[in-house]
């Protein structure tokens, strides 16, 4: 009787560390799920983060705000900048505003809910609704009525690993109209650095489901102002210490509402002063904008009406040495 109990009790032990052993087995494949989850967490969140946090710095920009700009240059320099005399008559004789002010004038026509799915807020509607028709392009501006794009810099790792002899310095940008523009031609992002940095593959992604090194829009429906679909394309260097990247705003019934990248960059040795800036061109004539490198962070546009970038470029962080 005692050998039998013996054998039960033995066959209850293995049997508990069997029951053991799959529950450890299945914590594991949870917490590895777990992991998989994170990394498929997506972005987006943190990139409208950083919109909210821009548009309370004021770094929020109308396109009214170029035009008025440019009407202040002289026709030597828009001609330099590589508008054609055409363009020029345009814009001094107001045909560029009147453009822009008939289009929102009759949106003041549709009904609450197409405006509400053009991006306009309640409140804006009624605004709009109250509209007389004698309004200029710059009341229209100050309601709040033309579209507004916010954009950010911000430094998300900059730091020196003491076992590769090389400093990292990883930033993030962005930009996202709150409604759609009038004109949907073709816009560019520019983003630039200093020192000898270059793109690098080194640095291990933080989990989303983004790539550093990458440029993301986030293209809307035209008519509903709903999310459909992001767009991804490889970030290359085009000029020292800048890349340039040239889209269209509009692809069939979409339009680019925004955009976002992770920029990593590394150079050998230990790097202080590390900079970073990004600049955001909208274009209302026609003529698809460039850009080129003047100095450090520093460049000049040809073809872009509207110039958005953050008051402060990414500068003066600290140095982490691991």
């Amino acid at each position: 009787m005692r050998k039998l109990f013996w054998k039960k009790g033995r066959g209850f032990t293995v049997g508990l560390m069997l029951v053991l052993l799959i529950s450890l087995l299945n914590m594991e494949i949870l917490g590895k799920a777990a992991n998989n989850e994170d990394k498929q967490k997506s972005y987006v969140d943190i990139y409208l983060n950083y919109i909210s946090e821009a548009k309370e710095k004021g770094d929020t920009f109308s396109e009214y705000d170029g035009l008025k700009i440019l009407k202040s240059k002289s026709k030597d320099e828009l001609t330099k900048m590589g508008y054609s005399a055409k363009e020029i008559q345009m814009l001094y004789n107001g045909e560029i505003e009147k453009q822009i002010r008939y289009e929102i004038l009759k949106r003041a026509t549709m009904d609450t809910t197409e405006l509400v799915e053009l991006g306009y807020s309640y409140e804006d509607v009624s605004t709009i609704k109250k509209l007389k028709g004698d309004e200029t392009l710059e009341q229209l501006s100050a309601y709040g009525l033309l579209a507004n794009c916010t954009c950010y810099n911000e430094c998300s790792e900059y730091y020196y690993d003491s076992d590769v002899n090389k400093t990292y310095f990883v930033v993030s940008y962005g930009w996202e109209w709150d409604k759609r523009p009038v004109w949907l031609l073709t816009d560019c992002v520019v983003s630039m650095w200093n020192q000898n940095f270059i793109l690098t593959s080194d640095v291990v992604c933080p989990g989303y489901d983004v790539s550093y090194n990458r440029i993301y829009t986030r293209l809307f429906d035209k008519s509903s102002d709903t999310y459909a679909y992001t767009a991804a394309e490889d970030m290359v260097e085009n000029d020292i210490n800048a890349f340039i990247y040239s889209f269209n705003m509009k692809d069939g019934d979409y339009y680019v509402k925004g955009g976002y990248g992770l920029t990593a960059l590394g150079q050998s040795g230990q790097i202080s002063n590390a900079k970073f800036a990004m600049v955001y061109a909208h274009n209302q004539i026609g003529a698809s904008p460039s850009f080129s490198i003047t100095g450090e962070l520093s460049g000049s546009f040809e073809g872009a009406e509207d110039e958005f970038r953050p008051q402060a470029i990414v500068s003066g962080i600290p140095l982490e040495i691991r």
